[in-house]
């Protein structure tokens, strides 16, 4: 069931330069880069590469893709400054202006150098699908790929703040309203422009036309991120478990330490690993060490970014969640469902790993084989 990629699914030829932007998670677009120039009917598009993160890893290096970084062209003046506090507190209240106006020399740029642009995160280069409408009316290729977070239902991805204050309560729900009503309208607007379209099926409640089940895609792994584990010696007495939460409040954080320390507290001896707001490759070489990965608690992606890292090295990661029975008949059958629980069920799908050393190494391989064989 090896999948398509979404430009080939465009029909987008090997001489076409594609623009991919605007923002980036956690490396994704970097290694779809490289996954692209690795396919060998469209390896010699020209990438432009839009965005940089300070927790990227750079994987252009030693591929022999066909490639443009924004980064080392005069583009790069939007995207190293428009991140900067610095510049948004010295310019004020011009910061805005300047930021628009570099985005405009881009659209301009675009028009006559771009034959396909691939958005993600819901995201183009000019608000309001300005530019969308522009690049339609010259005849480019739209693709939009939503990774969670920018099509996930803004209720859906809260918790409750001021429940013992009515009236901040009140404030806040407003709050919220709006910017669900905001998600909506940007996520109904992309899809006008949009030649395709890729989401998670839990997510994508407000699109106004069908859209391709992201699970069939995957998130892109370079080969060479891979790690052969055939040669990591046994497991220690502690077993290893790392957390590493972009949001601790509502990635379970809390729930997830309580559970671990019943655990301790029943005798197992656990050496329980909690990573925020750290460097990229701190991550993966915690990867390298640990037994297992816990990704989060209420989640409603059996597979998103960390647990697919995990997968990469050979480490089975454990996500709650309530949607699983729903799900199920959306995956792919070759999908490994053995780390997925609801989350009051964390404490027995943990206990069942650690009286099992073996099977947390077994799903671990099984887990890899699905990323390398179906999503990389």
């Amino acid at each position: 069931m090896q999948q398509a990629c979404p430009l080939k699914l465009l029909a987008i030829g090997n001489k076409m330069r594609v623009f991919l932007g605007c923002s980036d998670i956690a490396s994704f677009l970097p290694h779809l880069a490289t996954a692209l120039g690795k396919n060998t009917e469209i390896s010699k598009c020209t990438l432009f590469l839009s965005s940089t993160h300070r927790y990227c890893i750079n994987p252009y290096q030693k591929s022999k893709l066909s490639y443009s970084l924004v980064c080392k062209s005069p583009l790069s003046i939007l995207f190293s400054l428009q991140s900067k506090p610095l510049i948004k507190a010295i310019l004020p209240p011009f910061a805005v202006l300047f930021m628009f106006l570099l985005r405009l020399y881009i659209v301009i740029w675009a028009v006559f150098k771009i034959d396909a642009f691939l958005f993600i995160s819901g995201k183009s280069l000019l608000p309001f699908g300005l530019d969308a409408k522009l690049f339609r009316l010259f005849g480019k290729r739209i693709i939009h790929i939503y990774l969670g977070t920018a099509s996930r239902p803004r209720f859906m991805a809260v918790r409750c703040k001021h429940r013992d204050n009515p009236d901040k309560m009140k404030t806040w729900l407003s709050k919220l309203a709006r910017r669900i009503d905001r998600q909506a309208r940007r996520i109904k607007r992309n899809d006008r422009h949009a030649d395709l379209i890729i989401d998670s099926p839990l997510c994508g409640h407000y699109h106004a036309k069908s859209f391709i089940n992201w699970f069939h895609v995957g998130f892109p792994y370079e080969p060479q991120t891979i790690k052969d584990t055939e040669k990591t010696e046994k497991l220690p007495d502690a077993i290893r478990i790392v957390h590493s939460p972009s949001v601790p409040a509502i990635k379970g954080s809390v729930e997830i330490n309580e559970v671990i320390n019943s655990l301790k507290d029943d005798g197992y001896t656990i050496d329980f690993i909690q990573l925020t707001g750290v460097p990229r490759h701190e991550v993966l070489e915690e990867l390298d060490k640990c037994d297992l990965v816990i990704d989060q608690l209420y989640s409603d992606t059996p597979m998103a970014n960390f647990a697919c890292e995990a997968a990469a090295h050979s480490r089975i990661a454990i996500v709650g969640g309530y949607g699983w029975d729903e799900l199920k008949k959306w995956m792919p059958a070759e999908m490994p469902t053995e780390g997925l629980c609801y989350p009051d069920e964390l404490k027995s799908k943990l206990q069942q790993l650690l009286d099992d050393r073996d099977l947390i190494k077994a799903l671990g391989k099984k887990a890899q084989h699905f990323i390398t064989t179906y999503w990389s």
